[in-house]
């Protein structure tokens, strides 16, 4: 059990079973120690590899700030919710949930309060990361309704929103989101939705902490001459040989270990497991190069990883575009976090046909010092594994390796959709249709557009760009206004000018 539980167990026992009471106060020391030794060994590694790990202190998060940036920090826990706020003016805090508790019903009403929350944000992330009718399995359960959705999201908004707080967050000109808990699966974007939201006109970023927030900021005034204008990673070669002789049948765990213990990349490798083809990422990959000029482009058999790696790292592409399958870590090892690449026909350590966050820490840190712009154009590319107080996913990789500006996304996305923003997205930094946008204007705007456009528009983008032209589309009037299609990505570090 994590420490939050134990503790929170340890709360609900009655007060004369002294005997359960010595046992679980053991048991919360231990989780303490293991959750201090397990920080402390992170931090460690951090600060190893990028000096920003050590925190700045309030005074100097402060003057690092533009005019009209606003901070919004959240910290979660079983018990309490605190908001953080940051702007050129100063810091301010408030304890939304927490504070002097009550025992009532055999709990704390704090930690009532919180399970509430948790149960309003499952509800959330449930609805907006599944299109209706989408496939599912089959003992999946039932999707929230849209009223359901609503009165969560408003409930969730009333909490993490107070007055004091909407007040400071409407006159901001940008809102710098740093999530903790459950709201880091989701995107604020969504609150903007709500009618009179302070975020409705607003643009919102991401970071994992201030300190990084500053970090990357100051590193946008250092980027390098890049040598290529980008290199687009697409449409990778899945047909490798798979390693037969440790296959299971389906559904088996031929080693005996647990799925805790195995990450999505050793499924695949291991047992069996298949990727998709993903022929949306080819013409992604087709329409950004054709509005970047002398871009490279690595297809197929091409885009395996000793390619990809000596490209990326030895021609200081100003862009760097992922789009293929991306997968998270493990409990265990958060550092299989990864991105599909080619298959080899034979594995090596130098081609296990996945470029996973412990290379990128290991052997991209400070390198790419000319990349201003990473894009993971893939599933789930924005999460992570919570590790003591860090979330290790593959931002935190290219935030060290030299890049302040990420764009990844919260679950798993759509080929199709996804085809269409990026070609926008890029046709908005390069100034296709008029001036050219700062990344996080250009997504905003891209996103905007994606769920307004009608079917007859979507049909004839289809066309362009070869994509197939998905059953029941058509007089689907705007077939991308689902949450699932638009909110997804997320733009993490420095939002460019």
């Amino acid at each position: 059990l994590d420490l939050v539980e134990t503790e929170a167990r340890l709360a609900a026992l009655p007060e004369d079973d002294e005997q359960a009471r010595d046992d679980w106060r053991q048991r919360v020391q231990d989780a303490r120690v293991r959750y201090s030794e397990r920080t402390a060994d992170v931090f460690t590694q951090l600060r190893d590899l990028v000096p920003a790990a050590d925190p700045l202190d309030a005074e100097a998060i402060v003057a690092g700030l533009p005019a009209g940036e606003l901070l919004l920090s959240f910290g979660w826990s079983g018990s309490s919710l605190t908001v953080i706020t940051a702007d050129s003016d100063g810091v301010d805090g408030e304890l939304v949930i927490g504070g002097k508790d009550t025992f009532a019903d055999g709990r704390w009403q704090n930690e009532v309060a919180m399970e509430a929350l948790v149960e309003h944000a499952a509800v959330v992330r449930r609805y907006v990361e599944h299109v209706p009718g989408s496939p599912r399995d089959n003992d999946a359960p039932p999707l929230p309704t849209i009223r359901e959705y609503d009165r969560a999201l408003e409930a969730l908004a009333d909490a993490l929103f107070p007055e004091a707080l909407a007040d400071r967050i409407a006159k901001a000109d940008t809102v710098v989101v740093i999530p903790d808990g459950p709201l880091a699966s989701i995107p604020f974007d969504l609150f903007a939705e709500i009618e009179g939201s302070p975020l409705a006109a607003t643009p919102i970023a991401y970071a994992p902490s201030a300190t990084v927030m500053a970090d990357r900021r100051q590193r946008a005034t250092q980027i390098a001459e890049a040598d290529t204008s980008a290199l687009v990673i697409a449409d990778p070669d899945f047909g490798g040989v798979s390693v037969a002789s440790l296959r299971g049948d389906a559904g088996e765990d031929p080693l005996g270990l647990s799925s805790e213990y195995f990450s999505a990349m050793d499924k695949i490798r291991i047992f069996g497991g298949q990727m998709a083809d993903l022929d949306g990422t080819r013409s992604e990959a087709d329409a950004i190069s054709a509005m970047i000029p002398d871009a490279t482009v690595l297809l197929g058999r091409d885009a395996n990883a000793p390619a990809v790696i000596d490209a990326a790292l030895n021609t200081s592409p100003r862009f760097l575009h992922f789009a293929t399958h991306g997968y998270l870590g493990s409990a265990a090892r958060p550092g299989d976090a990864c991105l599909a690449l080619a298959q080899p026909e034979t594995l090596s350590a130098d081609d296990t046909g996945f470029l996973t966050l412990e290379t990128i820490i290991r052997s991209w840190t400070g390198r790419l010092d000319a990349t201003q712009l990473v894009v993971l154009s893939a599933c789930d590319t924005g999460r992570g594994v919570r590790t003591g107080d860090t979330l290790m996913g593959l931002p935190l990789g290219f935030f060290q390796a030299g890049v302040p500006t990420v764009v990844a996304s919260l679950w798993e996305v759509d080929d199709a959709s996804t085809a269409l923003l990026m070609q926008r997205f890029y046709g908005n930094m390069t100034g296709q249709d008029g001036d050219a946008m700062g990344p996080l204007e250009a997504l905003r705007e891209a996103q905007d557009w994606l769920r307004n456009l009608s079917w007859q528009d979507a049909d004839r983008i289809h066309e362009q760009l070869g994509l197939e032209t998905p059953k029941g589309f058509r007089n689907a009037g705007k077939p991308y206004q689902h949450q699932a299609h638009w909110a997804a990505f997320v733009l993490m570090g420095y939002q460019g000018e």
